[in-house]
């Protein structure tokens, strides 16, 4: 089955989580392998260090959100283009792990394009922490 990992204004409680209606929630997970969490503007933005090499490997972390089965065939449509897929941002797979431990391979949404202007590195790794 598909899976989608959501890290920003697409989580529950958040006004673009109602493109996920259709889908099942399966819980809150952790990307396996560390990656940089930005914000600007309120919107948060993952980088992956090799794409956007940062200088301190401290800015890096575990990547918290949640993960969704998509059981609605139109999800992954509307979710690119929310996310202006593949030109600001790039769907991914990428592997999370869940509360019990278990390894998903899921899409994610990775910024694709360069952040120009001020932004604040997240190194809680958890977007809902920093608003």
């Amino acid at each position: 089955m598909t899976k989608v990992f959501v890290y920003g204004t697409l989580k529950k409680d958040f006004h673009n989580n109602c493109i996920l209606d259709n889908d099942e929630y399966v819980g809150i997970a952790y990307s396996k392998r560390k990656l940089v969490l930005v914000e600007q503007g309120g919107l948060p933005f993952v980088l992956d260090p090799n794409q956007f090499p940062i200088g301190d490997k401290d800015l890096c972390c575990h990547i918290f959100g949640e993960l969704y089965n998509i059981t609605d065939a139109n999800t992954l449509y509307h979710l690119d283009r929310l996310e202006n897929h593949p030109d600001w941002y790039e769907r991914r797979e990428t592997e999370f792990i869940d509360k019990k431990g278990v390894t998903h391979k899921a899409w994610c949404y990775f910024l694709n394009d360069e952040l120009t202007g001020k932004c604040h590195v997240n190194i809680s790794g958890d977007y809902q922490r920093s608003i």
